[in-house]
């Protein structure tokens, strides 16, 4: 008994099976005309549009500056020869506060021009001295703001502020070179009031080193006696060295903010 064949058959040979491939999608290139591929089923595309720009605009364009410093005082008198001699001077040294919230109404990377408004605070002093009892003056000034900056490099900028409004005196004995101290009410003791300052800002304009120039160039009326119930008074000056930070910018700067 001879064994079975188990060799392939000539036909099988021939024709070996074959084993069907599931079909191929082909999906084209987008690299080369950049458009991006439809987002997933169900899924919800990630927010932009003009809220989040308007949003990004104002807080690069808003600005809130807080300065303080010490001022070299200043002198206040009625206006007599024999008064000015006699008025003393106030603030050796005094501090200096400013608030100054305001918006850029144009800005790029070299120039801004910002309109606000400030509040300034300056507080002196003087010693009692032999026949006079010490005492304090506070000059308080309220007024819209115009300001403009160059920046010629985010580390390095010049800005310059002008104030044109109203500052008043604050004192319960102020001693204005006559023989009597005065009472000075700020809402009655004031008049037009001309500020400038000029800064030298760094790390994107968040903190500045500046000098101020607070005047009162027209003086006020002081109430004296009944026979002569107004009289016209002079305020000197006040010179100012101030230490500006923008807090929007110090804290955008933190957050890694970028500006333009």
């Amino acid at each position: 008994m001879s064994p079975p064949n188990t060799a392939p058959s000539a036909e099988a040979t021939a024709h070996p099976p074959t084993t069907e491939l599931p079909p191929v999608t082909v999906v084209p290139a987008r690299a080369a005309t950049g458009t991006p591929p439809p987002p997933a089923s169900g899924s919800t595309p990630p927010a932009s549009g003009p809220t989040q720009e308007r949003a990004g605009e104002f807080w690069r364009r808003f600005n809130l500056v807080l300065g303080g410093g010490i001022n070299f005082g200043t002198r206040t008198y009625m206006n007599s020869p024999v008064y000015e001699r006699a008025a003393p001077h106030y603030g050796t040294p005094g501090g200096t506060f400013f608030f100054q919230p305001s918006y850029s109404v144009y800005l790029d990377e070299k120039f801004g021009v910002r309109l606000g408004g400030e509040l300034g605070v300056h507080s002196m002093g003087r010693e009692e001295t032999p026949g006079a009892p010490g005492s304090s003056l506070t000059a308080v000034s309220l007024a819209p703001m115009v300001g403009a900056s160059w920046t010629p490099h985010p580390f390095a900028s010049i800005d310059f502020n002008l104030s044109l409004g109203y500052m008043g005196l604050i004192s319960s004995n102020a001693d204005v070179g006559a023989p009597f101290s005065a009472t000075l009410d700020w809402g009655d003791q004031g008049g037009f009031y001309l500020g400038l300052q000029g800064c030298f800002s760094t790390w994107n304009q968040a903190v500045g080193l500046c000098y101020s120039l607070s005047t009162m160039p027209g003086g006020y009326s002081l109430p004296t006696v009944p026979s002569d119930p107004r009289a016209a008074s002079s305020f000197d000056p006040i010179h100012a060295i101030i230490l500006n930070v923008n807090a929007t910018r110090f804290i955008g700067n933190l957050a890694g903010a970028r500006w333009f």
